[in-house]
């Protein structure tokens, strides 16, 4: 501690400054204001790790859109968070725009139709990532078959890489829906979902390419076992979701 009047060095059981005999009350009282002023720091550990994490999806995102193939094959269990996100964006999207439409074409009824946010947005949700979850295993299993040994969690980061194309194009899809640009966000929402099949398409092949032993299921049989179980899941839970939804629109019938 330091005297405020000249500088000497106080102890700190000192009772007066030994340069100029000031009290070291007040060169207490001094320190203690001046700590008080020091500003508080901002933030606490969730929002430093909230911070990190949007950091870390920046450069994964990044990583995905200058190459997804790449970025697929460099990606490990390590980016799980960053593909589920990914994957989570995507199934919130994608009925999200549908409920958009939905919703402006109701508005030509003169406000009498309404569209349940329920039926076209939160159960397809739940649904799509019901089917995202559901291929991931399948692949997870067909790499198995490959004699690649991969984790749930990692095909689940693969995934995520790939797909980060497809989920920008939806969120450019929604906003020209909501700024009622129809036509342009219809093509980009089409655009989009040939977009994600291809992503859907080249887990497989992604998966294969890093199989580290010989022999094991070829990936053109790979990939239509993943479709042919898909297709028929797909099938079965789109053709749920639209009974659900035709119900809760009785003004149809």
């Amino acid at each position: 501690m330091y005297c405020q009047q000249c500088g000497t060095t106080i102890d700190a059981d000192a009772n007066f400054c030994g340069g100029c005999g000031l009290p070291s009350s007040s060169v207490e009282g001094e320190a203690v204001v001046r700590r008080a002023a020091l500003p508080v720091p901002v933030g606490g550990p969730y929002t430093n790790r909230a911070a990190r994490t949007g950091s870390s999806f920046v450069t994964f995102a990044r990583d995905a859109l200058k190459g997804p193939w790449q970025a697929s094959r460099a990606t490990g269990e390590n980016q799980l968070l960053e593909g589920v996100l990914t994957l989570v964006a995507i199934a919130l999207l994608m009925p999200l725009y549908s409920y958009f439409v939905a919703r402006e074409a109701a508005g030509g009824f003169g406000g009498f139709v309404e569209v349940p946010f329920g039926a076209t947005v939160l159960e397809p949700f739940l649904y799509m990532l019901l089917f995202l979850a559901v291929y991931a295993g399948i692949n997870v299993g067909v790499a198995k078959l490959m004699h690649n040994d991969v984790s749930f969690k990692n095909v689940l980061a693969r995934y995520g890489a790939l797909a980060i194309i497809p989920g920008c194009g939806l969120v450019l899809a929604n906003f020209l829906q909501l700024i009622s640009l129809n036509f342009v966000g219809a093509l980009v929402y089409l655009v989009t979902l040939v977009a994600f099949l291809l992503a859907s398409v080249t887990l497989v092949f992604s998966i294969d390419a890093d199989r580290e032993t010989e022999g094991g299921l070829d990936s053109f049989y790979g990939l239509l076992i993943t479709s042919v179980v898909m297709m028929l899941f797909f099938f079965l839970v789109g053709m749920s979701i639209v009974d659900r939804m035709v119900n809760q629109m009785p003004f149809l019938w």
